[in-house]
């Protein structure tokens, strides 16, 4: 069992490692950077949601949240980081919704492996 809870940061670094050591993390991508809000997840009722949209500035962006019960009884969201690539065509869309399939199916696959590390001893 895990001593201490995993945090919003820690998960999105640990979901990008495995992404990019798989050879799945395109190379269109200008940065993946995890939340600047760390926060703890203290149960697994949560969902992961990915949004791909045209940013404020150039580019298309994928930010990936949790979603659902994060140890506080209620609904919640909260920010795990965003992907970032500078191109803003169809393709590159495309791209960037696929690495939010990938990442989605990543940390569920992550979650299910090591269901033991969310509940504290």
């Amino acid at each position: 069992m895990k001593k201490t809870l995993y945090r919003t940061d820690e998960l999105f670094r640990l979901i990008d490692s495995k992404l990019k050591e798989e050879g799945l993390l395109p190379e269109i991508l200008d940065y993946g950077l995890p939340t600047h809000d760390p926060r703890p997840v203290k149960t697994m009722s949560w969902d992961t949601i990915g949004r791909v949209s045209f940013g404020s500035s150039e580019g298309i962006y994928l930010d990936i949240c949790l979603e659902g019960d994060m140890g506080g009884g209620t609904y919640e969201r909260v920010e795990l980081g965003t992907y970032k690539t500078l191109l803003e065509d169809k393709e590159a869309f495309s791209t960037m919704s696929l690495l939010n399939t990938e990442f989605v199916f990543a940390m569920r696959d992550f979650v299910n492996a090591h269901m033991d590390d969310f509940i504290l001893s």
